[in-house]
């Protein structure tokens, strides 16, 4: 992984760090319309959405969400980009350990929060994204997302085993 100091380095400078805040939205399956008979039931799903063309990454898959703006607490930017992208709300946002990562183009602080839909919430839309998707923790290879993303689809797959199989703090209802 780039690092700060290591970008500095190379370039002479280190860029602004961008704060992102971003959601990783779980449900287990059985809440899911269309299990499919003879499925695992019980199983923990993460939210995640395909970056449009023309950005940074287009194509690549992510975890839903955005950078903050000046003087907006993480968990409101949180929130926002969840709307505006997703068109989601969300319940209480369970920070987990922040990414920091240096691309060429920026060098970002990723700030996972676990949550889940709020009652009432629509269902994920294609707003700001090409597409969506819900998968296990299991089924998420790290290639797929950007590089900073690694350390976060780790995390998770280690916090949703069998072993440890819902969101700490979170309910199933």
């Amino acid at each position: 992984m780039n690092t700060l100091r290591e970008f500095s380095a190379t370039s002479g400078a280190a860029p602004a760090r961008v704060q992102v805040a971003i959601g990783v939205i779980t449900r287990t399956n059985h809440e899911r319309a269309d299990l499919a008979v003879g499925a695992e039931a019980g199983v923990i799903e993460v939210l995640t959405t395909r970056r449009r063309p023309g950005t940074a990454f287009a194509g690549y898959w992510e975890f839903p969400g955005g950078k903050a703006h000046p003087g907006e607490s993480l968990v409101d930017c949180l929130r926002r980009e969840l709307s505006e992208e997703i068109g989601v709300l969300v319940g209480d946002a369970e920070p987990i350990a922040p990414v920091e990562h240096v691309y060429p183009h920026a060098a970002v602080i990723l700030h996972p929060y676990i949550c889940r839909l709020a009652p009432g919430s629509p269902e994920p839309r294609n707003i700001e994204v090409c597409e969506h998707r819900w998968a296990s923790a299991g089924d998420l290879r790290a290639e797929d997302f950007p590089p900073g993303n690694a350390a976060i689809i780790a995390a998770l797959r280690e916090r949703f085993t069998a072993a440890n199989p819902s969101p700490a703090g979170m309910s199933d209802s």
